[in-house]
């Protein structure tokens, strides 16, 4: 094997063509030809670079760059059984609080080696189903859903799939779950403002249909307006 100097730059080398004269994408031998390596180091280098020395590492970037490479990813998630990216569904893009929270869980994904894939539902479980379904197609390590109304079949071909989901906005028994008890907030909420000393409450909110956050959410309200805890009588 000859010997690489990464203080040269590499030689050019054009993209082969097929038979019929067309120009074909670079490919992993041609990686390994232009920075004289096999292609069992290219295939470390960048999938575990932390096996090749820095020398190598850095001639197989800079031939993968000079010839315009792009590593398979699906021939990857294939190989290794991980993708290494997350679906997200949201109800909305219309709605601020899911948007933030999707550039938050990117950000942290991102830090943790993961791409993030999204989705928007509109409150349809049918059309959740539909986005499910492609993401699963897609290989994804995981899926996060908002609330934990979804169809039945959905829990099921996540679980053939053996891909773990994550439910937020909202609390479960049955699901892994990142949120918070939706009435005791609101609850919460009215008695603070109670005892400020207004009298006169009222709350506003979103979608309803297949939403199991807005309807508890104005329970709590009512709750706390009352003086009772959510799902208690008055004593008034």
């Amino acid at each position: 094997m000859s010997t690489i100097n990464p203080d040269h730059p590499l030689p050019r080398k054009n993209r082969s063509s097929n038979s019929d004269g067309r120009t074909r994408l670079p490919v992993a031998q041609d990686v390994a030809e232009l920075a004289g390596v096999s292609i069992a180091t290219v295939s470390r280098a960048l999938n575990e670079p932390e096996k090749v020395r820095p020398a190598t590492r850095e001639a197989v970037m800079k031939a993968a760059a000079e010839l315009g490479f792009v590593l398979n990813s699906a021939a990857r998630a294939l190989s290794t059984r991980r993708s290494s990216t997350v679906g997200v569904i949201v109800p909305s893009y219309g709605n601020e609080v899911f948007v933030r929270a999707l550039s938050s869980f990117q950000r942290t994904m991102r830090a943790a080696g993961y791409q993030v894939l999204a989705a928007s539902s509109e409150y349809d479980l049918a059309t959740e189903m539909q986005e499910v379904t492609f993401l699963l197609q897609r290989g994804v390590d995981g899926l996060m859903l908002v609330g934990g109304i979804h169809d039945p079949a959905l829990y099921a071909r996540a679980e053939r799939s053996q891909v773990p989901i994550i439910q937020s906005f909202s609390l479960s028994d049955r699901e892994y779950c990142v949120g918070f008890d939706n009435r005791e907030a609101t609850f919460r909420a009215a008695n603070y403002l109670l005892d400020l000393g207004h009298k006169r409450l009222a709350v506003v909110t979103g979608t309803r249909e297949n939403n199991d956050r807005a309807a508890p959410r104005a329970e709590g309200c009512a709750s706390g307006h009352g003086r009772t805890r959510p799902g208690t009588q008055s004593s008034a």
